[in-house]
């Protein structure tokens, strides 16, 4: 019994173990983790982008300081304007920054363009068309903002 209260600690054994176990939860537990991740940031970007767009039309049937209002899109941005055509800078933009993770991937519109623009007391677009927001390093993930020919936008 005099040997083993002399001698406290861990073996150099039981350390190498108790990292590897570590190691091995880790790599079972942190994938799902970063997919659920970059699939809430999808979800919110998409969210984001809808509300924009929302508010555009909003604005625009309720000829809020007599003007049209719109929205922008680039891949790394949307930015919510007034008037028929985007100018910047102009101080009644405003900017959604999307997360270098995820991207604005595709913007198929009627016109070709990347403006959304409604119409007064109506409410419709005459860039009717779908805005695609994926992962940047795995595209199949992604989800796809529709706007009607009415101004009325939906997600999948």
């Amino acid at each position: 019994m005099r040997y083993l209260s002399e001698h406290k600690g861990f073996t150099a054994l039981e350390v190498l173990l108790v990292v590897a176990l570590f190691a091995i939860l880790a790599s079972i537990v942190i994938p799902p983790f970063a997919e659920f991740r970059t699939s809430k940031m999808i979800e919110t970007i998409s969210g984001e982008v809808v509300s924009l767009l929302a508010e555009a039309r909003a604005d625009t049937i309720s000829s809020k300081n007599d003007s049209q209002y719109g929205v922008h899109f680039e891949s790394s941005r949307a930015v919510f304007f007034k008037g028929s055509v985007f100018t910047e800078p102009d101080s009644d933009n405003f900017e959604i920054a999307i997360d270098p993770v995820v991207e604005i991937s595709d913007i198929v519109l009627a016109s070709g363009g990347s403006d959304v623009v409604f119409e007064k007391i109506t409410g419709a677009t005459s860039e009717p068309g779908m805005i695609t927001i994926s992962v940047v390093s795995d595209p199949s993930q992604s989800s796809t903002v529709t706007i009607a020919a009415t101004g009325i936008v939906s997600t999948d």
